[in-house]
This record gives structure tokens, sequence and C-alpha cells, in this order.
């Protein structure tokens, strides 16, 4: 056993397709295939079983998987020691990111930072705020970069604040909104929630939901074509002078505003690399990303 075998075990765990696991390890199907063979003859038990939906493990290979995860982890916190030893910040550092922030920030940032620190690597999983936020909270990755409240025990540092606005080609008044086509998109959970808090408060129709996107990035072209309005946070628009924009207030007349945040555990400061990270974010200003 060596640690691609490891890995392809808990690859295959996380997915339950050879398919998958063999694109995140850029590997053959084959060469997958073939190991897991040779794991098989070398334990002489058998450790996966073809289903209609992808592979199941047997209790043996249950057992296999768990010892893998095990395993990659000791060993990636034996390499992160001996790295924090040495003088040179180097290392890997895993991070998590909400989607949206992905584009927004994350290739500026990570740009950055390597021209100043160029031996650290970067280990990237992007998703939805509240997958991001599981995965710094099971201790997966070292930071989170995430939008929206969530309650965090840990270190956290709030990266910058928007507002919730509507976004049309035209300037709509408010009481004609209900009856005005609206382009919908895909969002986080939190931020629908807080469309729709909204939404309840002001209007008792339901909106005229004219069609529906996968990406705030394809909602945002369909209102500059002014095929309808949005509602959007204010990034998604910004520094665009052909859209018209209205920022929402709560009952109080204050604007609705939403957080993007940093989160990573104490712990992973010890980390030379993640600490210099951190320190990096913290004194850096995402209005020139």
């Amino acid at each position: 056993m060596n640690n691609q075998d490891w890995e392809i075990l808990d690859q295959l765990s996380r997915h339950l397709n050879i398919t998958k696991a063999a694109e995140n390890m850029q590997l053959s199907q084959s060469t997958i295939t073939k190991r897991l063979k040779q794991m098989e003859a070398g334990f002489d038990v058998r450790i996966v079983f073809r289903g209609k939906k992808g592979i199941h493990f047997t209790p043996e290979g249950e057992y296999l998987a768990d010892s893998a995860r095990s395993i990659l982890k000791e060993y990636e916190v034996m390499k992160d020691t001996l790295w924090n030893m040495e003088e040179e910040v180097k290392g890997t550092i895993k991070i998590a990111v909400s989607n949206f922030l992905t584009s927004f920030l994350l290739f500026n940032v990570i740009r950055a930072f390597k021209e100043k620190y160029p031996e650290v690597d970067f280990q990237i999983t992007t998703g939805w705020s509240r997958d991001m936020y599981d995965q710094v909270r099971n201790d997966d990755v070292h930071v989170s970069f995430i939008r929206g409240d969530y309650q965090w025990q840990g270190r956290k540092h709030l990266l910058f604040e928007e507002t919730l606005c509507i976004a049309s080609k035209q300037p709509i008044p408010l009481a004609e909104l209900p009856a005005s086509p609206r382009i919908d998109y895909k969002k986080d959970i939190k931020l629908d929630t807080m469309i729709s808090s909204w939404w309840d408060v002001n209007f008792r129709e339901v909106p005229r939901i004219s069609m529906v996107m996968d990406k705030a990035e394809s909602c945002r072209e369909m209102i500059r074509n002014g095929l309808g309005y949005s509602i959007v946070t204010s990034l998604v628009v910004r520094n665009m002078e052909d859209i018209h924009k209205t920022e929402l207030k709560d009952r109080e007349g204050q604007l609705i505003r939403r957080g993007s945040w940093m989160f990573y555990h104490e712990k992973s400061l010890k980390l030379k690399a993640v600490r210099k990270f951190v320190e990096f974010i913290e004194s850096y200003d995402p209005s020139r990303g």
C-alpha cells in the first residue's frame, strides 16, 4: 500500500463512483480498478462491489476506507509539521470558498499571495456557503470563505459587507414589483430567506417569476437586456452603470446588509503557511479585486 492507494480508497468512499474518483485524482478508471484488484489480492478480502448506482463497500472495505482517512490526515500533519520547521514559508493550505466568492475574490487573492510566497500550494473546494461552512466546522479545511451569517465559535474575519438591492434596466416603483416580471437565480438558502422575508413584509402577492437562471451572472445579463428585474446583492451588479439599483430597507428603514467572512480554527495558525495566509487576508482590500 502506498499513499495513492489510500487516496483511492478515500475518494471512492466519498463519491462511491469510480469515474468521479478518477477525475478528482486525474487518473484513468482502469488504473483505479487495477489498484483496487491489487489491494484486494494483497489483503485477501473483497473491498467493493458494483451496484446499479455505483459501487458499495464491503464491511472490510469500509474499515480500510476509515483507515485511509486517518492515515492521510496523519500524513498531512506530519508533512505540515516538517515544513513548519523550515524558515521558508511553504506547504499546502486547504481552503473552501463559496461559489460567488470564487470568481469575485479567490483568483486575485491567490495570485497576490503566491507572488509573495511562491512555495505555498492550495487545495481548494468550492460550493454553496452552507457546504463550505460544514467543511471548516468538520475540520476538513484550514480556512473557509463564506457569504452570510453563520454561528461560529472559532476565529473569524469580516471580509466586507454588501447590500441587497432591486436591479432593473429602468427604475420600477415599489408598488409595481408584484406585477413586474422577476428574474430569479439559484442561490443559497440564507440569501433566499432574506429576500423572501423582505418580500413578505412588503407585499401580500407572490412575485411574478418569469424565469430562473442557474447563476447570478446569467441573471445579471437578463436584467441588462431589459427582460425583468431581480433582487440581488450589490456585488452582482457592481460597476454596472447601465443597471438601476434600489437598495432594500428593513422595517426600521435600515439597509439590509449581508456579510462575507473568513472562518478558521485557532489551531490552524500553528502552521506557518496558514498563519501567513490569514494575516494576508486580514490586510487585503477586496475593492482592488
